[in-house]
């Protein structure tokens, strides 16, 4: 789904209702289920990896956005969202 979120950010700015920023996506995979979920559920057996989808945008993500775009990276200054099981997992 194309949520158009890039536009919705860019009227936003333009209007001066919010400050510029700087987003980041990340694709989706297969896995999405395991990976946007932090326990497991056993009566499908799958879930239970998002800790390590957090490591990863941590360890690899947040730190190439620093190092190539114009990122804030001073405390409060990142933040991590999503829609429906990315919603979830930017919230644990």
């Amino acid at each position: 789904d194309n949520l158009e979120v890039d536009l919705t950010v860019n009227k936003l700015i333009f209007n001066e209702l919010m400050e510029e920023v700087i987003m980041v996506g990340v694709a989706s995979t297969l896995n999405r289920t395991d990976e946007y979920t932090y326990s497991k559920d056993v009566n499908f057996n799958e879930g239970g990896k998002g800790d390590l989808y957090l490591n990863f945008l941590e360890d690899d993500i947040i730190p190439f956005a620093v190092n190539n775009f114009r990122v804030d990276s001073t405390l409060g200054s990142i933040g991590i969202l999503g829609v429906s099981l990315g919603g979830l997992i930017s919230c644990y």
